[in-house]
């Protein structure tokens, strides 16, 4: 039998083919099983959600500390000491410039800058008349960050505490609470 070189490529033609087809088809059902699992496992996985939520929360913190930073470093409202910036309070109420009294008080204390304002519309002779007799308060524990004044009523009872405390940030004094 004579063999001819059109018989011989015939033959392995069809075969070239269908090792071709079969491993094309291999890889394309590995592919198939395989991506819907990748993409649970990145997507939709109770994990990966989770993941992409505190990623997305961590972000998120870093950009509100970058802006608290930026806010407390250009807050150039008080004093160098905790009474110069009572004194500078007392000396905005006493000009009626309610806004700029507003502005000695801490960044981030337990009302907004719009709360104190409206806080100081409705108090301000009240609010004037216990940082005008605020002394500071004695025997408290000597720190940097916080300081205390007080208010004494005539029979020499503390009626009120103002606290103080230091933005480490632009290097001033504010009012904590009064």
């Amino acid at each position: 039998m004579e063999f001819n070189d059109n018989q011989f490529n015939q033959k392995s033609g069809p075969s070239r083919g269908r090792l071709f087809v079969f491993i094309g088809s291999f890889i394309g059902l590995v592919v198939l099983v395989a991506a819907p699992y990748y993409i649970w496992d990145k997507f939709f996985d109770a994990q990966a959600v989770s993941e992409r939520k505190t990623q997305k929360q961590y972000e998120a913190f870093i950009e509100w500390e970058k802006n608290y930073e930026e806010t407390m470093k250009n807050d150039t409202y008080g004093g160098k000491t905790p009474q110069e910036t009572l004194d500078l309070f007392v000396a905005a109420l006493r000009n009626d410039d309610l806004e700029l009294a507003s502005k000695y008080f801490a960044l981030g204390s337990s009302l907004d800058k719009n709360d104190w304002l409206l806080e100081l519309k409705n108090n301000t002779i009240d609010m004037l008349n216990a940082a005008s007799k605020a002394i500071p308060t004695p025997d408290q524990k000597p720190s940097s960050k916080i300081f205390w004044f007080s208010v004494y009523s005539n029979s020499g009872e503390v009626e009120q505490l103002i606290e103080m405390s230091f933005n480490d940030f632009s290097n001033i004094w504010k009012i904590e609470s009064l």
